[in-house]
Parts: C-alpha cells; structure tokens; sequence
C-alpha cells in the first residue's frame, strides 16, 4: 500500500517532483541526493542506439560531443501540434508523449527508489491552455496523460499551473487575501485570481475560490531570443547586403529570426536555403560575419550560444551589466548586457504581457485595486523588467515571490489531498 502522491511540474525549461504523504497530509521533504528537479532536455548521442542522457548531464554531453547527436528541448510545445506527432531519432520515429514519458519516468523513478514503493498516483501541472484551441488544447491533455500512464502512473489527474502555485501561496499567509497568480516559465505565462484563506486550507473542494484563469504563449525562450536579435544577430551578418545584378540588396531579415530560436535551425540546412546562404556570402560587403553564420549552422551551435544569452539574461537580473560570452574556432563573441536596456530590447513581449495581464482582468471583472497580493513564479519572473512591467498594472508594494522553479510542484504536491482521499494500493 502506497501513501504518496507525487506532483510533477512537466516544464519547457526545467521539470520538478514533489511528493504528497497522504496518511501524514503533508508535503515531503526528500534530501538532497534524490534528484527531484531537472533541465527538460533529451540527448541522444551518435551510434549509441536507442540510448539517452536526460537533464543537466543531456546539455552537458550535447555541448561536450560537438553537438553531435539528437538534442531535444522544450518539447512540450510540441504537444498541442496535431501535425507532430513524432520526431525522428537515428532513423526511428519516436512518439512526442514517449519523449514525455522520460522526463515523467525519471522523477518517478528518482522517488521511489528513495521510497521504496512503486507510486502509480499523480497530479500533474498542465498550463492554463495549451492552446487557444479546444481541440489542440484537448489534444495536448490526451497527450500528457498518455505519457503519464507510459511512465507507470495509473490513477492521473491534471492541475492547470497557476492553481498549483496560489495553492502553495496558500501555505504562507495568516490572513484571507484575493491573490493574482502569475506563473511566468519558460514557454508559457499562466495566470489565476484567486481567493485564498489559511482556514480553508484543508478543504478539499476550492473550485468555488478561483475567479478565473488566463495563459499566454509567451515565456523565457521568447525573451532569449529577443535579446539574441538586438545584441547577437549581427555577429553572423545581420545587416549584410549581397550585389545581385549590379544591386545591392539585404540579407533576408527572416534568416536571423530563425537563428534566434535554435529549434528551428534545422530550416537553414535545407539545400536550398544552404546554397542561397553560399551565395550571399560570396557576395556580401560582410564575407567574415556571413562565414561565421554557416559555420553556426554547420557546426549546430545556436543552441550553444542562446545558452550564453540565458547566462547573461540571468546575470542582470542581480548586476548592473553582464556579458554574452561565446567561444568556438572562428566564432567569439563578448556582448555587453546592460540591465537598464533589457526592458527596450523586451518590449514588445513585455507589452504582450501586460496587455494579456489587463485583459484578463477586465474580463473577471476584477479591479487591480482589488488584488490583495499578486505572487510570482516561474524562472521568468526573476527578470527585473518583467516585474517592472507588472507593477505599471498593480503597483510595486503588492507582489511576493515564490520559488522560481519548486512553486508549482509544491502546490501539486499539495493538491493531492483534493484528487485522492485513500491510501492506494
């Protein structure tokens, strides 16, 4: 007989498990060799099969290996796309929800052994949408479920993020407070009003206390890849032109916006596009910073330099100015980051989330005024220029700050008291 619960926070940057006891009723505290937190990322190397590395040691190995294998990261994008529906590993199609499953199984895996039980009980975290859709949004939950019951879980249910995270906000406060939610991660932003009350806290049904959800597709990544188009891009030749016909015309725009989202690199290895690329080379008034572009795509190191981005984006959230660092041969980049400039080079995006912010507001029929607390959550909100933006919205005396990466999981976690009520078997 198994007491646990497991919550699991399937992320697009990071994933995160906590487990439920459901005989103490309380969250438990696992130490630190149990590996309850990791990267979302998937490494398939050359010539090993069907063998992976997952987390850290994945990114580790990808950069270590020259890039040379099946890298995957952020797949969780992927689930609400009828059109893929697998991906191709060394020559075999693989299931997006099998790919899943890994991360799933993993930190499954990782509890048990510690527990010593073999847990088939989970809630796990789902965005508020994962489409605009319903049918993509309902193909996204079949999905996730699928790979839930791969991973060995029987008994699933799903709790949208933003829930998750007001109900381990729950846990802090002495004092009933209408809270917004907002949960800003990697791929998506999610978000929730919600009255919440410690006296209520062992209650089991609480859908009467959430006044309304809202998400967006809009998360780190994005903010990545625009300080990639504003400080990097013209290292590999944005802003080039080409003579053709005795004209001389722009690179093509479109080139560097692919770079800037190293999943879809794969585009510009196309023949065509290759040669296309050739040419604007050999004609180009910028044949240095052209070549450097097809050695990034030659040598598979987009991904390698929106890593050096992320560092630098990380970095000045504490400093004044970070640095874009990136070395490999002929390819060296030292970029400045100015912390004051971060909120220009973001905002269009920052715009976007306001805008969703207010709407979703309007729509509730909720005044800022109203909102007693706004919690924060997600690897994005650390980012100064985001809270900056939100507090045009709420003002600045009302926000606390969650855990960046271990919120969401704890609620989950916590939420197992309102989808099971027996030990099981």
């Amino acid at each position: 007989m198994s007491p646990f619960v497991y919550g699991i926070d399937f992320g697009t940057s990071n994933s995160v498990v906590h487990v439920y006891d459901m005989e103490a009723g309380e969250v438990v505290e696992l130490p630190a060799g149990v590996e309850t937190s990791i990267e979302s990322a998937l490494f398939f190397p050359d010539g090993q099969g069907g063998d992976f590395l997952i987390g850290s040691r994945a990114v580790a190995e990808y950069a270590r290996s020259g890039m040379k294998g099946r890298f995957l990261k952020s797949i969780k994008s992927a689930l609400p796309e009828p059109s893929l529906s697998e991906i191709t590993i060394h020559n075999k199609r693989v299931r997006i929800e099998a790919l899943i499953a890994h991360f799933i199984g993993y930190l499954k895996q990782q509890c048990d052994s510690f527990l010593g039980v073999d847990t088939k009980r989970v809630v796990l975290g789902r965005p508020t949408y994962f489409s605009e859709d319903p049918a993509r949004d309902a193909l996204a939950v079949e999905r996730l479920t699928r790979a839930a019951r791969m991973a060995g879980f029987e008994e699933i249910f799903l709790q949208p993020e933003p829930i998750a995270a007001a109900i381990d906000y729950e846990q802090r406060i002495d004092r009933p407070q209408t809270v917004y939610v907002a949960d800003l991660g990697g791929g998506t932003s999610d978000f929730c009003i919600m009255r919440l009350d410690p006296a209520r806290i062992r209650e089991t049904d609480r859908r009467g206390d959430i006044q309304s959800t809202a998400g967006v597709k809009l998360g780190g990544d994005d903010f990545d890849a625009e300080i990639m188009w504003a400080r990097i891009v013209a290292y590999f030749g944005y802003g080039a032109l080409y003579e053709s016909y005795g004209k001389w015309l722009p690179v093509p725009p479109n080139i560097f916006r692919t770079i800037c989202s190293w999943d879809k690199m794969s585009v510009l290895k196309r023949a065509d596009i290759q040669q296309a690329l050739k040419t604007y080379q050999f004609f180009s008034d910028n044949k240095p910073a052209m070549a450097r572009l097809l050695a990034l795509i030659d040598r598979n190191l987009a991904f390698a330099v929106i890593k050096a981005v992320e560092r630098a984006k990380i970095a000045a959230t504490d400093a004044e100015r970070a640095i874009i660092r990136f070395s490999d041969r002929d390819i060296v980049i030292e970029e400045p980051l100015f912390r004051a400039n971060v909120p220009a080079i973001l905002e269009a995006r920052l715009a976007l989330l306001t805008t969703t912010v207010e709407h979703h507001l309007k729509t509730a029929g909720v005044d800022p005024t109203e909102i007693d607390a706004v919690f924060l959550t997600g690897g994005s909100s650390l980012v100064p220029a985001v809270r900056q933006r939100l507090a045009r919205v709420f003002g600045d005396d009302k926000f606390q700050q969650g855990h960046a990466f271990r919120s969401v999981a704890y609620g989950l976690a916590s939420s197992a008291r309102l989808f099971f009520s027996t030990v099981s078997a």
